[in-house]
């Protein structure tokens, strides 16, 4: 059934390349990268795909130090690594994703819930004397797959020895497939039905619920681990792996935060059960069940749908504003809530109006902000190093001793952030910074605090509202509203927000505003 496009000796990686209809694969060799994309007269990759939706050079796979890689190359539909899309804008800086024995591979021009059928599927395997994938055809009508002992197809990384899943077919849809494995039409069909039941198996990130009819390339779920129904045959890892799809982006914003929280200070707490206000002779409520955590080092957007509460939210989470909030917001390890007088002149906020005097130059207005807020034994040449390394990390010493007046609509911007910077505050909350900026403005201010965020191990919230640029950001904080009450969607890398959403973010508005509670629901199953 398959057709070998190459063989190599040793054999150092393989991939095995599942297309509508075809099932390939490839050996690969140490010494070589290899190019990925769609074959055509006048283009020929070392791994050729047939599929009109991968990109004439999608991507690249190369081994260095024993260590295979993949890039994707700025491809169009991108390429999403064990559910998760990866960052497929491609610069000569960009990092590559590091593979292991087990990755499953994915291009896509649909979403992860609802998948293109022009997809293709990529199976990594590692040359380490296991089977990382294998595979079991489909002839019989009927098959029980379950835990070691089950009985039927046995997958011994299953939880528990019990039946998961039955397949079977109905004998009249049935039909054989050709010699190469090709599909002839109205192909063997077969249905899958949960037994073990409570979500534990799923078809496309969505629960089987009484069967589902599988269709080619599906992806079937169970404990969150992944088998691929291709050809007439499933294929599965030999032991458990790094899991794809929704169940892998909650795993991976667990594992993603406590990696952060080992390397860097996990900054800010935030748990609001409600907020609400007094109106009239009755209360209002404006958040319910925002719980989320930053790390230090971090930029973060806020983003979410009109009225969802983005203000109201930084308001609570600098301190400025906490008035009726039931809950716990801890920044380093104060109760902001009770202690705020302790941590106040660590956080800083800029409101989206300018606070600045435009007649003075802009070396004054941050020697004027430095001599007024700083403490009062600052020295001179303390007070004047603040403003000279402010000047530098803002990259607005050019214009230094223009007035701000005569500044562009960029540089007013980040002389506005000086003033809280030049403080040295350790949080920094923005309120769309980038109103009324052209693109590369906007571009250049969030690569600013992004080097801000890192280099100074600042935590940079950031309300904004178009998402071009969101590849610059950290994380994500998706606030929407559902019933008039602000409710958190999401929280978690732009990557992971994807795959959440199965869509970019752009299009993740949409179904936001379509589907609130579903979102704000399915996120918290995965806290």
């Amino acid at each position: 059934m398959d057709t070998k496009l190459y063989i190599g000796s040793p054999v150092k990686a393989r991939l095995t390349i599942l297309e509508q209809g075809r099932v390939s694969e490839v050996s690969l060799e140490e010494a070589n990268h290899w190019t990925l994309g769609r074959k055509t007269e006048t283009n020929s990759p070392d791994i050729p795909l047939a599929s009109p939706i991968a990109g004439r050079e999608h991507g690249v796979l190369v081994c260095m130090s024993g260590n295979w890689y993949y890039l994707d190359k700025g491809s169009a539909n991108g390429t999403y690594l064990n559910g998760v899309r990866i960052d497929n804008h491609y610069k000569e800086t960009s990092q590559p994703q590091r593979l292991c024995g087990g990755d499953l591979m994915e291009i896509d021009g649909g979403d992860l819930l609802q998948p293109d059928e022009r997809r293709v599927w990529l199976l990594f395997s590692q040359g380490t004397g296991q089977e990382d994938w294998l595979s079991h055809r489909l002839e019989e009508p009927e098959l029980q797959v379950g835990g070691a002992g089950a009985g039927g197809l046995e997958l011994p990384f299953l939880q528990e020895e019990i039946p998961y899943a039955r397949l079977f077919c109905d004998e009249d849809r049935t039909c054989v497939a050709s010699a190469d494995g090709e599909l002839a039409a109205g192909a063997l069909e077969y249905e899958l039905q949960d037994i073990v039941g409570n979500g534990r198996v799923q078809v496309n990130c969505r629960d089987v619920g009484n069967g589902v009819l599988l269709k080619d390339r599906d992806v079937i779920l169970m404990d969150g681990q992944p088998l691929v129904y291709a050809g007439r045959t499933l294929y599965y890892r030999s032991q458990p792996g790094r899991v794809p799809g929704s169940q892998q982006v909650g795993d991976e914003i667990k594992r993603q935060a406590g990696e952060k929280g080992q390397r860097e200070s996990l900054l800010l707490q935030v748990d609001i059960h409600t907020r609400k206000v007094p109106v009239g002779s009755g209360v209002r409520e404006l958040l319910r069940g925002v719980k989320l955590q930053v790390s230090a080092g971090s930029l973060v957007a806020v983003l979410g749908t009109s009225g969802a509460g983005k203000t109201t939210l930084m308001n609570c989470m600098n301190g400025m504003d906490t008035k009726g909030v039931e809950g716990s917001i801890c920044f380093d390890g104060i109760d902001l809530l009770k202690n705020y007088e302790q941590v106040k002149y660590r956080i800083g906020s800029v409101p989206q109006g300018n606070v600045i005097n435009p007649v003075l130059t802009v070396r004054k207005e941050l020697e004027f902000a430095a001599k007024k807020y700083l403490p009062a034994d600052t020295t001179k040449q303390e007070q004047e190093q603040r403003v000279a390394d402010t000047l530098r990390k803002l990259r607005l010493e050019a214009v230094q001793d223009n007035r701000i007046s005569k500044c562009s609509g960029g540089e007013q911007k980040r002389v506005n952030i000086g003033v809280e910077l030049v403080l040295d505050r350790q949080m920094l909350c923005l309120d769309e910074p980038d109103a009324g900026l052209d693109p590369q403005m906007k571009t250049e201010l969030f690569e600013i605090l992004r080097e801000l965020a890192h280099n100074e191990n600042k935590m940079i919230f950031v309300i904004i509202h178009d998402v071009s640029d969101i590849s610059l950001f950290d994380q994500v904080i998706l606030l929407t509203k559902v019933e008039g009450v602000g409710r958190l969607a999401f929280s978690g890398s732009p990557e992971h927000a994807e795959a959440f959403f199965g869509t970019g973010m752009k299009e993740a508005y949409g179904l936001l505003s379509s589907r609130p509670e579903y979102y704000v629901e399915k996120f918290a199953g995965m806290s």
